[in-house]
């Protein structure tokens, strides 16, 4: 549905070689690549070329990855099921999907990958929202809050 889209596959896990070889008997090699270990600078560049980051899982905790990606103002794409919803704040910065409904994985990454006015506006909030909310002031500010006694 997305001509040229490419799915750039960073790290490592139990199911590579299994998905690998299901990419090859897909016939897309060509499309979907499996880079392996990426040092942090390697993941930068990942990370700004790119137009979004998608990380759905069932087990994520906080994902400092969302944040690296929307530091950068790139929209993510979490699951339903996992704290990258904390972070990510759907539909503010991105969105979450349904793992065990494959439609809605597609359909979610292919509208954070149109390109146009829905699309523009995720890149522009996703760095607002890190800016809002995850920079090193406003993690102090919200910290110092949370620790104050309460006043009634």
């Amino acid at each position: 549905r997305i001509p040229n889209a490419e799915l750039l596959i960073a790290g490592t896990g139990d199911l590579q070689s299994q998905l690998e070889q299901q990419v090859h008997s897909l016939g897309l090699r060509d499309s979907i690549r499996f880079l392996g270990y990426v040092t942090e600078v390697e993941k930068a560049k990942l990370l700004a070329n790119c137009r979004a980051f998608a990380m759905p899982s069932r087990n994520e905790g906080f994902g400092i990855v969302y944040l690296e990606a929307m530091r950068i103002g790139r929209p993510c794409l979490t699951s339903t099921e996992d704290a990258g919803r904390e972070v990510v704040n759907p539909p503010e910065a991105g969105l979450a999907t349904e793992l065990d409904r494959p439609s809605t994985v597609v359909n979610a990454v292919c509208l954070l990958l149109t390109p146009g006015t829905e699309g523009d506006t995720w890149l522009a909030a996703a760095k607002r929202r890190y800016e809002a909310h995850f920079t090193a002031p406003m993690f102090q500010k919200r910290l110092i809050s949370a620790l104050q006694p309460l006043n009634d």
